[in-house]
């Protein structure tokens, strides 16, 4: 957070992006840069984020705006399958 408020204070980073939604769209492209180098499909890698974070909906809307049609985005109905990965903590 200390790099942010730097960032923030100089930018007003704030006015365009939440702390919490740039990182997790950081992780998405690292994510994406990792699938590339390997040749894995990145319509085959699932995201999930955490719930109660008053930004989620602002990183799943984002999300939304990106990729329109794919089966990336986060959501409610995509999670159920994978009920295992809901109590992850990395």
């Amino acid at each position: 957070m200390d790099d942010y408020r730097k960032v923030d204070g100089k930018y007003k980073l704030h006015e365009v992006i939440s702390p919490y939604t740039l990182a997790a769209r950081t992780c998405v492209g690292k994510v994406g840069e990792w699938a590339g180098r390997l040749n894995i499909d990145e319509n085959q890698i699932a995201f999930f984020f955490e719930d109660g974070s008053e930004d989620k909906t602002d990183l799943v809307r984002r999300m939304k705006r990106e990729w329109e049609e794919s089966s990336r985005v986060p959501d409610k109905e995509s999670e159920r399958g994978f009920s295992g990965c809901r109590y992850a903590c990395l």
